[in-house]
């Protein structure tokens, strides 16, 4: 009779007697157990079922080893201690040991409304950029983003306005109308084509540099021209010669006669302004003068050229044309 596998019933409990068993002296036991043969004796008979003698039966197959059951899975890794080993044939289930703890990260807060109107007012602002653009657009979005601050006033380019007495800077624009007039007149003459050519003052204000005020002198020579006094003065200039070539023959006047140098304007407020001139130049010279109010304005030819011609009827002095104009805006 094999020793009782159960003698030692009580110590199974016991951790260190398990951990101290190995397989192979369970499997061992286990199989000595199973061949034992069955017990004989009185009472016997209580323990064995009855059941009548039958045919014999046909032994039972015996499986292939692919078709043998998986040998069955050992749990004794549970109450070894490390470094032990298992039984051969016996699958070990191991620990899992690579699996590390997984930190649940509790949900963030809710946003405060103040973190939620900042953001709204900061979408709101590059919206408001992006359809209007320019300056405005990026101090209103700049603005959105402190709700206590207080709104900027917006600032707008006021126009410089002229100041009587100050020249003035700004763009100039025409005046008048402008009327001239002069005690010393040529008297009409003819052209190469033999046409009567006329020099009367307003020439020198008619915008025809072809037509000209013409004064058979070359000292104290003046000519006076007269403004609206509603309109405003910023600048004076004039055409210092006879600017025309005759369509005839194709002479050029301009050479022929005396050329201004020098000329003073005298403003209606009684304030001079001296100007200088370039002999040779035939477009508009002007000069930026104080600004005053409308009134009598006189030019005073205060230096010549002598004549490019030896003819004395080109010993005079000629305007073609004078600019009178004022400021701006």
């Amino acid at each position: 009779m094999p020793a009782d596998p159960y003698a030692s019933q009580g110590r199974e409990t016991d951790p260190e007697w398990v951990r101290a068993r190995t397989q192979a002296e369970i499997d061992s036991e286990l199989a000595a157990w199973a061949d034992a043969p069955m017990w004989t004796g009185a009472g016997a008979e209580l323990d064995a079922p009855d059941i009548d003698a039958g045919p014999p039966t046909e032994p039972m197959p015996v499986a292939s080893p692919a078709e043998a059951d998986p040998p069955p899975i050992d749990y004794s890794w549970l109450y070894r201690e490390p470094g032990s080993t298992r039984a051969p044939g016996m699958q070990t289930l191991e620990a899992p040991r690579d699996l590390e703890p997984v930190r649940i990260e509790p949900p963030a807060p809710a946003q405060s409304h103040r973190r939620r109107h900042a953001v709204l007012a900061s979408v709101l602002g590059l919206a408001l950029c992006l359809s209007l653009g320019g300056g405005a657009a990026m101090v209103a979005f700049g603005n959105l983003g402190a709700p206590h601050a207080a709104p900027s006033s917006p600032t707008e380019d006021v126009p410089a306005r002229p100041v009587p007495g100050q020249v003035w800077e700004g763009n100039l624009t025409p005046i008048g109308p402008v009327t001239a007039e002069a005690e010393c007149v040529a008297p009409t003459a003819k052209d190469a084509a033999g046409e009567p050519v006329a020099y009367d003052a307003a020439n020198a204000v008619d915008g025809d540099p072809a037509t000209a005020w013409r004064c058979d002198r070359s000292s104290d020579v003046a000519i006076s021209f007269t403004v609206p006094e509603d309109q405003q003065i910023a600048s004076v200039g004039l055409i210092n010669g006879y600017a025309k070539v005759d369509q005839t023959d194709g002479s050029k006047r301009y050479g022929e006669y005396r050329r201004i140098l020098r000329v003073t304007w005298t403003l209606p407020d009684g304030s001079t302004v001296d100007q200088d001139l370039v002999d040779g130049d035939q477009t508009m010279q002007d000069v930026r003068v104080p600004v005053s109010q409308g009134g009598r304005i006189t030019l005073n030819i205060s230096r010549v050229t002598n004549p490019g011609s030896a003819s004395a009827t080109r010993d005079a002095v000629v305007i073609s044309d004078v600019a009178i104009n004022g400021p701006q805006g």
